[in-house]
């Protein structure tokens, strides 16, 4: 026997979409193949899509990936892919919620045909005047400083992220005498966030965003 029953929702206010999906942060860095990159996190979803093994681009329900609008605390990102599938410009270490909207978004993101990714950085701490982490992967190295501004309850957050396997891989594939052309990509990204809060009913935010990515050619 199966039972299936449905509860009445009486708060007209909660916005419910059947094809949203909310990505815990904990998940983007724990996730099996993913490399810390939150577009591949997002492939594994229902309805996505990737053009091909190698490329962190999505697609949703048969578009394409210049459909999918993708905003960073309320800021449109364009063409935020990376060459050849390497980590999205997306920092795990400082992404406090991230959002797919699958089909039916809201009207505030009505200019894309297939979804919305929105994207949302963490708060600096406001308990100490400086904290941090750094931690490293198979491709990069990442580094986190945060705290206190000392002024109308604020915080600041700095974070800055570089590949390194570039570095020495230019000589180790000379010494192996390896004469086919072969790609070394790498990427370096930096971002900042300042919040005040001058009021219980304000906050004042600012918020920086550098990134570069490169491809070098060794030909013998």
């Amino acid at each position: 026997e199966i039972s299936i029953e449905r509860q009445r929702v009486e708060d007209a206010r909660l916005e419910i979409s059947p094809a949203t999906y909310d990505i815990d942060p904990k998940m983007i860095e724990a996730q099996a193949g993913a490399f810390e990159d939150i577009f591949r996190v997002v492939q594994t979803l229902p309805g996505v899509v990737t053009p091909n093994d190698f490329s962190n681009q999505f697609i949703v329900r048969g578009g394409s990936p210049n459909q999918n609008l993708i905003i960073m605390d309320g800021v449109e990102l364009y063409s935020p892919y990376r060459r050849n599938g390497m980590a999205s410009v997306f920092n795990p270490a400082i992404v406090q919620d991230v959002k797919l909207y699958a089909g039916g978004f809201p009207a505030l993101f009505g200019d894309r045909l297939s979804s919305v990714l929105a994207v949302t950085s963490r708060e600096g701490t406001s308990k100490k005047w400086l904290a941090g982490r750094f931690g490293s992967s198979l491709t990069n190295a990442n580094l986190v400083l945060e705290g206190k501004t000392g002024m109308w309850n604020g915080s600041w957050l700095l974070s800055g992220r570089r590949s390194y396997y570039d570095l020495f891989a230019r000589d180790f594939v000379r010494d192996l005498g390896i004469v086919n052309d072969i790609a070394f990509p790498d990427f370096r990204d930096l971002q900042a966030k300042i919040l005040l809060r001058p009021h219980p009913k304000h906050r004042l935010q600012f918020t920086g965003f550098y990134s570069k990515k490169n491809m070098d050619y060794h030909v013998k």
